[in-house]
């Protein structure tokens, strides 16, 4: 019998650090592609929303496209925001990316006004759509995004 109490009792323990072992999920991705303003503009926005249930899972970088995105949460720029659900007790990131295409008519495309950021490639191979770096625990965990929800284009004067 008290074998059968030490078992369930282990067994218990394993399902608690099991349903905790991601420490940040994704709520919401997508993506919506705008065109318009001078003539060739284009680009995407992306809106990402993690949740998490620990203070100190922070993200850090987001990869898109073969881009990266530092993230600042301490900017107040609203690009990156961190609000705390007070029913929950969940931290909730919300991160807006936008990626602009600019091109003159029937041309090539213009040159990047900042030519002189180099892109930094993720540190790891993923399957997915975006990778987001994150600290949990002074280590540095990753977390997949699958795919990003699709919203009907913007089309601007």
């Amino acid at each position: 019998m008290k074998k059968n109490k030490i078992t369930f009792l282990v067994y218990c323990i394993l399902f608690c650090f099991i349903g905790k072992a991601q420490s940040l999920k994704v709520t919401k991705s997508t993506k919506q592609r705008w065109a318009g303003g001078v003539v060739g503009n284009s680009g995407i926005n992306f809106n990402l929303e993690l949740e998490t249930d620990f203070k100190n899972a922070i993200p850090d970088t987001v990869w898109i496209n073969g881009n990266d995105y530092p993230l600042d949460f301490a900017a107040h720029n609203g690009r990156y925001e961190r609000t705390m659900d007070s029913v929950t007790h969940k931290i909730k990131y919300t991160i807006l990316i936008s990626e602009s295409h600019s091109g003159g008519y029937g041309g090539p495309p213009h040159p990047k006004t900042d030519t002189a950021k180099a892109k930094h490639k993720p540190v790891r191979k993923f399957e997915g759509v975006a990778l987001i770096s994150y600290i949990h625990k002074h280590k540095q965990l990753f977390l997949t995004v699958k795919s990003f929800t699709e919203l009907p284009p913007l089309n601007y004067p």
